[in-house]
Parts: C-alpha cells; sequence; structure tokens
C-alpha cells in the first residue's frame, strides 16, 4: 500500500496547476500592435500630423 497518504493529492495539484499555468504561457499573445506615434511636444506632434495628414491627439495629465 501506499505509505504517504498525501502524495496523490499532491500530484493531482502539480498537474491541474501545470494545466492552468501552461496554456496562459502558449496561448500569450504577441507584442501589441503599434499605435499612433507619441510626442511630448505639442509642435513636434502638429508638425508630424500636417506632414501626414493626421488628426492631432492631446491628452491632458493635469489633475486638481
Amino acid at each position: 500500500m501506499n505509505d504517504r497518504p498525501g502524495r496523490g493529492a499532491r500530484f493531482t495539484l502539480i498537474i491541474l496547476l501545470l494545466l492552468l499555468l501552461v496554456p496562459s504561457h502558449v496561448l500569450r499573445a504577441g507584442d501589441p500592435p503599434e499605435g499612433p506615434p507619441w510626442h511630448m511636444d505639442y509642435w513636434t506632434a502638429r508638425s508630424e500630423a500636417l506632414r501626414n495628414g493626421t488628426p492631432v491627439f492631446i491628452y491632458f495629465t493635469k489633475t486638481y
């Protein structure tokens, strides 16, 4: 007989953890697609937008 009573439960737990962790690693998506360019300077962003014919999106970070 089995002289270690918790061995089966430990094995089952390890198998369950592997089944949960491996698919998330295998199915993980690659790098996200490139988005619009970010500039810290408004005038640089404006000139690039005019050159490429694209809109300028402004994100205000000041909080009160």
